[in-house]
């Protein structure tokens, strides 16, 4: 359980995203804290591929940042102790070798992204500002509190 069914990489046996443009693949390489990171691009493609793939169902929690957009996302995995994060056709896939080594990952996202924006605003007939936030989606980030 957790499994998405990655794009495979290389033009030769032409793999197809969700926008049906070919994945190349650019190989494995290692994080500066040891994760395993695996770099691959896809032409005209977008985050919605990745949105419906990284589902609760499979594992997957959106990291919500403030640069979220059709040409960026980044979600995790905990239990398999993964991170793909997608942007203007660039996808990472981090996969950490241990618990300590993902925390360490994750808190690495934390320190860059800051603050996650809120899921939703709700304004009440008098004009106050109300932020919804995702709690599942901020992993360890301090929410702001009213």
């Amino acid at each position: 359980m957790g499994r998405i069914a990655e794009p495979t990489t290389g033009y030769a046996s032409q793999p197809r995203s969700a926008t049906g443009s070919a994945i190349k693949g650019a190989g494995l390489t290692e994080t500066p804290l040891g994760s395993a990171i695996e770099r691959k691009f896809t032409c005209n493609g977008d985050r919605y591929y990745w949105d419906a793939r990284c589902t609760k169902e499979t594992g997957w929690t959106q990291y919500d940042t403030t640069q979220d957009a059709w040409y960026f996302g980044v979600w995790v995995n905990k239990q398999e102790r993964k991170i793909i994060c997608y942007c203007e056709g660039d996808i990472s896939i981090t996969t950490s070798p241990d618990d300590d080594t993902f925390a360490l990952e994750i808190q690495q996202l934390n320190d860059f992204h800051g603050t996650p924006p809120p899921a939703a605003v709700g304004y009440d007939a008098n004009g106050t500002r109300t932020e919804y936030y995702d709690h599942e989606a901020a992993h360890g980030r301090k929410l702001p509190t009213a």
